[in-house]
Formats: structure tokens, sequence, C-alpha cells
């Protein structure tokens, strides 16, 4: 299947399901970042998703629900702490993002890149809930070591997802919204 048959499969559930669009709500809990970089990375977040069709809905944790992917940031635990991650997503256990600001800050090469880095890492592991699985691209956002052209290309917003990562996401997104469709449909069915 490719990218522009799964989003119109996405679109089509959506539109039948009275959604607008493909919309992921992420909610952020900011844990003391600077808003502006947060700001900053999210909107390169956004921007990204964007590209692919898919519209990101970011606000705060206090009204999620269960599709809702969950973002906070942690300080590493130290080197075995999910070694020479940026962040961690477990896509089989829910929509639970963890991104180690410390390690994002010491591998970036200058500070103005912080926030466009940072939102490519969110990019990247929201990539990866939305596939449902845990793979890594040959290229692109879901590349599984990101080179010094990489960051650099970052700060001019300028990686993408690669067409297969790109797909796989359309056909998670529906996945999912097909899952939280039944569900709705149970719940009042048991009414």
């Amino acid at each position: 299947m490719n990218a522009g048959m799964a989003l119109a499969m996405a679109a089509s559930l959506a539109a039948a399901s009275g959604a607008e669009g493909s919309g992921v709500n992420v909610c952020v809990a900011g844990n003391g970042q600077n808003p502006l970089v947060l700001q900053t990375a999210l909107a390169t977040t956004r921007k990204v998703f964007h590209d692919i069709g898919i519209n990101l809905n970011t606000r705060g944790c206090q009204n999620r629900d269960v599709h809702t992917v969950e973002v906070t940031f942690a300080e590493s635990k130290g080197p075995k702490d999910h070694p020479g991650a940026l962040a961690y997503a477990l896509p089989y256990q829910g929509s639970r993002i963890v991104v180690f600001h410390d390690r994002v800050r010491s591998i970036v090469p200058s500070a103005p890149s912080v926030p466009y880095v940072l939102g490519y890492v969110l990019a990247h592991e929201i990539g990866h809930i939305l596939q449902g699985v845990v793979r890594h691209g040959e290229e692109g956002i879901l590349k599984a070591n990101w080179s010094r052209d990489d960051y650099s290309s970052m700060a001019r917003v300028r990686v993408a997802f690669s067409k297969p990562d790109a797909e796989l996401i359309h056909l998670g997104l529906l996945a999912r919204q097909q899952r939280a469709n039944a569900g709705t449909r149970a719940t009042a069915a048991s009414k």
C-alpha cells in the first residue's frame, strides 16, 4: 500500500467517524522545560507530521484520554538507562514517551539548535507510537542513529519521514482509529 492510499483510508475512516482529518492528540508535561524551547520544538514536530498529512493537537495533560500520546521529560539515570537513547517510547504498552532532556542538550552542537532537535526527537518517538511497532528506518526521522549532517539539517527543519515510515504511520493511525471506533461502538452497545 502506498502513502496516498493509506492517507485516503485514514481520511475516509475519520470522515465516517465524524472526526476532522487525521488528528492525533499529544499532551506534553513540560516538567520545567523552557517554554520558548518547548513551543519551538512542538511547532517543529507539528510541521513534520503536517507534511505527511497528520495534524498533531498539542495540549496539557489534564484532559487526556486513552488514545492521547503522553510526553514527559526526565533526566537519564546514567548510561545504563536506555543506552544511547535521547528518548524512548513503548508502543506495545500504551502511548507514553519519555524524553531525556539532559541527553538532548548534550548531543546538540549549538544551543540555538536544541528546540529543533527536540522537535525531531518528539517526532521520532511519536512516529513509533503511531506505527505501533518498534522499528527504525534506513533514512529520515526514524533512523536509529542520526549523523552530524542530520542534526545540522534539523536546525533548518529539513529532515522528513521516509516514504515507508510515513506509510507505516498512516497504517498505524488507521488501526488506532479502528480500535477507538470499535471501543466506542462496544460501549454504546452495552448501555
